[in-house]
């Protein structure tokens, strides 16, 4: 079987484009989307550093902790990810603050 379709020329993009734009309302959702949307996201994570060190959290107590009902891992989540302390250290050493939580509820 071959296809006798020729490629698309990017002159014909360029035409479909054209036409597709001249059809659709300007707003500044439309003005920011066309002049930052191909970069807008380059080389960053679309997950939040906050939810990163949430997920790391609940990775590490999820192997090393021994809770069968798991209600002590949702408490020390709760605690950890209400804490300034991990807001405080930008979200970059979850652990730490995990064991800050857990030094001041021991004390």
């Amino acid at each position: 079987m071959s296809d006798n379709k020729q490629p698309a020329t990017n002159l014909d993009d360029a035409e479909l484009e054209r036409r597709i734009r001249s059809e659709r309302k300007f707003s500044l959702a439309e003005a920011i989307g066309r002049n930052a949307g191909g970069d807008l996201m380059k080389g960053a994570s679309p997950v939040s550093c906050k939810r990163q060190a949430e997920l790391q959290l609940a990775d590490y107590l999820q192997r090393h902790l021994v809770d069968a009902e798991r209600a002590l891992k949702l408490v020390l989540l709760r605690r950890v990810g209400d804490s300034a302390i991990l807001l405080r250290m930008g979200y970059a050493d979850p652990l730490q603050a995990l064991r800050q939580v857990i030094d001041h509820l021991l004390a």
